[in-house]
Protein backbone atom coordinates (compact mmCIF):
# COMPACT_ATOMS: atom_id res chain seq x y z
CA UNK A 1 0.00 0.00 0.00
CA UNK A 2 0.94 3.28 -0.73
CA UNK A 3 0.26 6.43 1.58
CA UNK A 4 -0.62 9.52 -0.06
CA UNK A 5 1.21 12.72 0.75
CA UNK A 6 0.51 14.28 4.39
CA UNK A 7 -1.15 17.75 4.08
CA UNK A 8 -2.60 19.12 7.20
CA UNK A 9 -4.67 22.19 6.68
CA UNK A 10 -7.63 23.33 5.66
CA UNK A 11 -8.13 21.22 2.48
CA UNK A 12 -11.30 21.16 0.71
CA UNK A 13 -13.65 18.18 1.00
CA UNK A 14 -13.14 16.99 -2.45
CA UNK A 15 -9.39 17.08 -2.35
CA UNK A 16 -9.01 14.93 0.89
CA UNK A 17 -11.73 12.96 -1.18
CA UNK A 18 -9.58 12.32 -3.96
CA UNK A 19 -6.20 12.19 -2.42
CA UNK A 20 -7.63 9.40 0.20
CA UNK A 21 -10.66 7.31 -1.43
CA UNK A 22 -7.93 4.41 -2.80
CA UNK A 23 -5.64 4.45 -0.16
CA UNK A 24 -8.80 4.03 2.86
CA UNK A 25 -9.57 1.31 0.16
CA UNK A 26 -6.73 -0.80 0.07
CA UNK A 27 -6.59 -0.28 3.97
CA UNK A 28 -9.67 -1.90 4.00
CA UNK A 29 -9.21 -4.70 1.50
CA UNK A 30 -5.81 -4.95 2.47
CA UNK A 31 -5.37 -4.92 6.35
CA UNK A 32 -8.91 -6.13 7.06
CA UNK A 33 -9.92 -8.58 3.86
CA UNK A 34 -13.33 -6.87 3.84
CA UNK A 35 -14.42 -7.59 -0.15
CA UNK A 36 -13.53 -4.59 -2.50
CA UNK A 37 -17.41 -4.07 -2.98
CA UNK A 38 -17.64 -3.65 0.46
CA UNK A 39 -14.50 -1.66 1.06
CA UNK A 40 -15.89 0.90 -1.11
CA UNK A 41 -19.45 1.20 0.53
CA UNK A 42 -17.46 1.50 4.03
CA UNK A 43 -15.25 4.46 2.91
CA UNK A 44 -18.24 6.25 1.36
CA UNK A 45 -20.00 6.01 5.24
CA UNK A 46 -16.31 7.04 6.37
CA UNK A 47 -16.22 9.98 3.91
CA UNK A 48 -19.72 10.87 4.89
CA UNK A 49 -19.08 10.95 8.45
CA UNK A 50 -15.81 13.38 7.98
CA UNK A 51 -18.07 15.65 5.68
CA UNK A 52 -20.06 16.04 8.98
CA UNK A 53 -17.49 16.52 10.79
CA UNK A 54 -14.26 18.10 8.95
CA UNK A 55 -14.02 21.42 10.72
CA UNK A 56 -13.24 19.50 14.32
CA UNK A 57 -10.75 17.09 12.57
CA UNK A 58 -6.99 18.03 13.69
CA UNK A 59 -5.33 15.02 11.40
CA UNK A 60 -7.23 14.26 8.66
CA UNK A 61 -4.91 11.31 7.69
CA UNK A 62 -5.16 9.53 11.25
CA UNK A 63 -9.10 10.61 11.55
CA UNK A 64 -9.78 9.18 8.06
CA UNK A 65 -7.30 5.84 8.94
CA UNK A 66 -9.12 5.08 12.26
CA UNK A 67 -12.63 5.72 10.38
CA UNK A 68 -12.10 3.12 7.71
CA UNK A 69 -10.59 0.64 10.43
CA UNK A 70 -13.35 0.97 12.86
CA UNK A 71 -15.84 0.52 9.76
CA UNK A 72 -13.88 -2.30 8.59
CA UNK A 73 -14.33 -3.98 12.00
CA UNK A 74 -17.80 -3.18 12.37
CA UNK A 75 -18.28 -4.71 9.19
CA UNK A 76 -17.24 -8.46 10.09
CA UNK A 77 -18.63 -8.38 13.45
CA UNK A 78 -21.92 -7.84 11.40
CA UNK A 79 -21.38 -10.47 9.16
CA UNK A 80 -20.31 -13.02 11.70
CA UNK A 81 -23.74 -12.20 13.43
CA UNK A 82 -25.51 -12.85 10.23
CA UNK A 83 -23.82 -15.83 9.86
CA UNK A 84 -24.37 -17.21 13.22
CA UNK A 85 -27.79 -16.19 13.16
CA UNK A 86 -28.53 -18.12 9.80
CA UNK A 87 -26.90 -20.94 11.74
CA UNK A 88 -29.13 -21.27 14.89
CA UNK A 89 -32.38 -20.08 12.22
CA UNK A 90 -31.77 -23.35 10.25
CA UNK A 91 -34.50 -26.20 11.01
CA UNK A 92 -33.02 -29.36 13.68
CA UNK A 93 -31.83 -32.04 11.96
CA UNK A 94 -31.61 -36.00 12.91
CA UNK A 95 -27.96 -36.90 13.87
CA UNK A 96 -27.60 -38.46 10.91
CA UNK A 97 -28.44 -35.57 9.17
CA UNK A 98 -25.96 -33.72 10.99
CA UNK A 99 -22.90 -35.89 10.45
CA UNK A 100 -22.99 -35.91 6.92
CA UNK A 101 -23.35 -32.46 6.90
CA UNK A 102 -20.47 -31.51 8.69
CA UNK A 103 -18.96 -34.27 6.70
CA UNK A 104 -19.45 -32.77 3.49
CA UNK A 105 -18.47 -29.40 5.19
CA UNK A 106 -15.78 -30.66 6.12
CA UNK A 107 -14.16 -31.97 3.28
CA UNK A 108 -15.38 -28.70 1.22
CA UNK A 109 -13.48 -26.79 3.61
CA UNK A 110 -10.60 -29.15 3.28
CA UNK A 111 -10.96 -29.27 -0.98
CA UNK A 112 -9.83 -25.99 -0.56
CA UNK A 113 -6.65 -26.06 1.44
CA UNK A 114 -3.31 -26.64 -0.12
CA UNK A 115 -1.53 -30.08 0.41
CA UNK A 116 0.87 -29.19 3.25
CA UNK A 117 -2.43 -27.64 5.16
CA UNK A 118 -5.18 -30.50 4.73
CA UNK A 119 -1.98 -33.10 5.79
CA UNK A 120 -1.26 -30.54 9.06
CA UNK A 121 -4.67 -30.30 10.10
CA UNK A 122 -6.23 -34.07 9.24
CA UNK A 123 -2.81 -35.26 11.29
CA UNK A 124 -3.49 -32.77 14.54
CA UNK A 125 -7.74 -32.72 14.40
CA UNK A 126 -8.23 -35.90 12.97
CA UNK A 127 -5.78 -38.39 14.12
CA UNK A 128 -5.20 -36.40 17.61
CA UNK A 129 -1.21 -36.18 16.64
CA UNK A 130 0.24 -33.41 18.99
CA UNK A 131 2.58 -30.73 17.46
CA UNK A 132 5.63 -32.48 18.13
CA UNK A 133 4.26 -35.67 16.00
CA UNK A 134 3.02 -33.43 13.03
CA UNK A 135 6.86 -31.94 13.48
CA UNK A 136 8.48 -35.53 13.30
CA UNK A 137 5.76 -36.36 10.30
CA UNK A 138 6.71 -33.39 8.46
CA UNK A 139 10.63 -33.17 9.24
CA UNK A 140 10.65 -29.61 10.48
CA UNK A 141 10.37 -28.23 14.27
CA UNK A 142 8.15 -28.40 17.35
CA UNK A 143 7.21 -24.58 16.79
CA UNK A 144 7.41 -24.36 13.47
CA UNK A 145 4.70 -26.96 13.84
CA UNK A 146 3.09 -25.07 16.00
CA UNK A 147 2.94 -21.80 13.51
CA UNK A 148 2.10 -24.00 10.57
CA UNK A 149 -1.35 -25.74 12.52
CA UNK A 150 -2.02 -21.95 13.13
CA UNK A 151 -1.69 -21.17 9.89
CA UNK A 152 -3.70 -23.83 8.44
CA UNK A 153 -6.44 -23.19 10.70
CA UNK A 154 -6.40 -19.49 10.00
CA UNK A 155 -6.90 -21.05 6.69
CA UNK A 156 -9.52 -23.38 7.06
CA UNK A 157 -11.78 -20.63 8.64
CA UNK A 158 -11.15 -18.46 5.60
CA UNK A 159 -12.36 -20.93 3.47
CA UNK A 160 -15.73 -21.61 5.76
CA UNK A 161 -16.01 -17.65 5.26
CA UNK A 162 -15.72 -18.36 1.60
CA UNK A 163 -18.28 -21.16 1.67
CA UNK A 164 -20.62 -18.57 3.31
CA UNK A 165 -20.06 -16.02 0.92
CA UNK A 166 -20.32 -18.39 -2.26
CA UNK A 167 -23.70 -19.63 -0.99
Amino acid sequence: MTSPAITDGPDSYSQVYGEYFGFLIEVAVYKFKVPSDAAQDLVQEVFFTYWTVQQRVVDTKAWLIGGVCNASRRYWIKYHKRREELIASAPELTTDHEAFLREVSVRQIVGRLDPRCKTTLCLHYFEGATAREVALHLGTTHKYAEKLIHQCLRKAFEAWDDLWRDA
